[in-house]
This record gives C-alpha cells, sequence and structure tokens, in this order.
C-alpha cells in the first residue's frame, strides 16, 4: 500500500513539474539532447507575369539601304514564382509593323543583350535562361524567358537593354506599328 501511494504521488509531482505535455527530446547524456526544428512553407498564389517591355523605336529616317535600328526595352520582362517547382515559360508574339495601309516587308526584332537577375540578390534558386533571341514580326510565339523544373523561383527580371529592328531596303515612310503579345505557361519550353 505504501509502495502504491509513493508511485501516485510521483506521477502527480512529474506531470506539475512537466506542465502536462509530452517532452520529446532524445536525450543521450545528462548534458547533451537532440530535438527538431520545422517548418511547412506553402505557395503564396500562383506563378505571374508582371510586366514586359514596350519597344519605342522612335522617329527616324528612312533609308534606301538595309538598315537596323536600336531601342531598350521600357521595363523587363518579370516574372513571380511563389514557390513552385514546375518550372514556367514566357513567350511572345509580335504582329507584323503596319501603318494600317502598308507592312513594314522583312523586319525582323532581335534581342542582342539580356540581363537576368533576381528582384532579391539573396535568391538561391537556380536561374532562368532566355532561349530565343529573333522575333519574327507576324510569325509564331518564340520562348524568350524561360525557367526549367526547380528553378526560377522567386521574383525575376529579364531586362533587354539592346533590341534591334531590321528593315530590308524597299519600304515606304509610315508610323509603324506593332502588338506584342505576351504568354505565361506554368510549365518550361
Amino acid at each position: 500500500m505504501f509502495k502504491q501511494i509513493i508511485t501516485a504521488a510521483l506521477a502527480i509531482v512529474t506531470t506539475a513539474v512537466v506542465g502536462g505535455q509530452a517532452v520529446h527530446a532524445d536525450v543521450t547524456s545528462d548534458t547533451a539532447a537532440t530535438t527538431k526544428g520545422s517548418i511547412t512553407l506553402t505557395t503564396g498564389g500562383a506563378i505571374t507575369l508582371n510586366q514586359a517591355p514596350d519597344l519605342d523605336f522612335g522617329q527616324k529616317p528612312i533609308s534606301t539601304t538595309a538598315t537596323t535600328y536600336t531601342t531598350k526595352g521600357s521595363a523587363p520582362i518579370q516574372v513571380t514564382n511563389p514557390g513552385f517547382t514546375s518550372g514556367w515559360s514566357v513567350s511572345v508574339a509580335a504582329s507584323k509593323f503596319t501603318t494600317g495601309k502598308y507592312d513594314l516587308k522583312g523586319a525582323e526584332l532581335t534581342v542582342n543583350v539580356k540581363n537576368i537577375a533576381a528582384a532579391d540578390g539573396s535568391n538561391t534558386s537556380a536561374s532562368p535562361d532566355a532561349p530565343h533571341n529573333a522575333i519574327e514580326p507576324g510569325g509564331s510565339a518564340v520562348n524568350v524567358f524561360s525557367a526549367a523544373t526547380d528553378a526560377g523561383v522567386g521574383v525575376w527580371n529579364n531586362s533587354w537593354d539592346t533590341v534591334i529592328l531590321a528593315v530590308p531596303a524597299g519600304n515606304v515612310a509610315g508610323d509603324y506599328k506593332s502588338e506584342l503579345t505576351w504568354t505565361l505557361s506554368d510549365a518550361p519550353q
């Protein structure tokens, strides 16, 4: 009977001292213990295309020979990936440069200098790539910014610092416009 009372009292004292909660430590000696830390990170939304550049080549004199005109993108292509591993890609299609009456025949767009950087310099994700640099106005969409599976997590910018519009001889003067259509896919291409 005395043994049962001592065991019951010891159980009550242990519960009061430990606070009634389970202790999860692997005690390896009287002076060390091993515990665990954990965190669950969840995605904060969808992969998004935040911005894309306009291309303004300005007002230039027409030439009787093939000529190239140069500009910069007005803003970087910017993609936000809040933690997905699927990868992503951005493609662009350019309509023909047209005045409404005349098309700029044979025109080609080329991106010569692309600067890819994470918006946060401490980003540890693998960098996206800019696989294509030639865009044919009136042609098919081309992949211009892409992250492979497990890459391109965070906010990434692709700045087009040198864009060239090549115009062959034989075109007429006019105010030519092209519409650039940007498409984000949540899978690499």
